[in-house]
């Protein structure tokens, strides 16, 4: 059985390096940050535990709360595991496609507002539409203008919470 070669995975974007300088320093080119620890370290004398630091990347917290507040990546992933605090909204229809507007609390530079909330108008595994916004006003509002489109081009809602 062959080995896996060293490498290095952004606890933050995901990616995944195999150059020994950043598998060393615990660097990711595409966040163009240091966002993890060198193998073998389980702490860090300048931030601490890596889950308790609260990441960036350009600049701004990747991590943030429903009010758009910076948060700890280990209080991200506890309010990733909630239902409740992570679906702002979900609308079925008798078609059986749905809006769902929901809170991913990751900061995206391209979308105003830094982004944070996604609504999706789908259809089993098939995306319909997929908007991202900026805030929870912005995504709500969103989401209601979109099942009134929906309902005006005859969709029957058969749940909305």
């Amino acid at each position: 059985m062959r080995e896996s070669p060293p490498s290095f995975h952004c606890p933050c974007c995901g990616m995944v390096s195999y150059h020994p300088d950043d598998i060393a320093s615990g660097y990711c080119g595409k966040c163009h940050e240091f966002t993890g620890l060198p193998p073998g370290v389980s702490g860090h004398p300048q931030h601490g535990d890596p889950l308790d630091r609260v990441w960036s990347s350009g600049g701004q917290p990747i991590h943030r709360s429903i009010v758009g507040e910076p948060m700890t990546m280990r209080a991200w992933m506890e309010a990733q595991n909630d239902p409740a605090t992570r679906v702002r909204r979900l609308t079925r229809f008798a078609d059986r496609s749905h809006v769902l507007t929901f809170w991913t609390g990751l900061w995206d530079p391209w979308t105003p507002g830094g982004g944070g909330f996604d609504t999706v108008h789908a259809r089993g595994t098939e995306t319909l539409g997929h908007l991202r916004h900026g805030s929870d006003s912005e995504a709500l509002d969103c989401h209601r203008m979109l099942v009134e489109a929906l309902v005006l081009g005859g969709h029957t809602i058969t749940e909305d919470s």
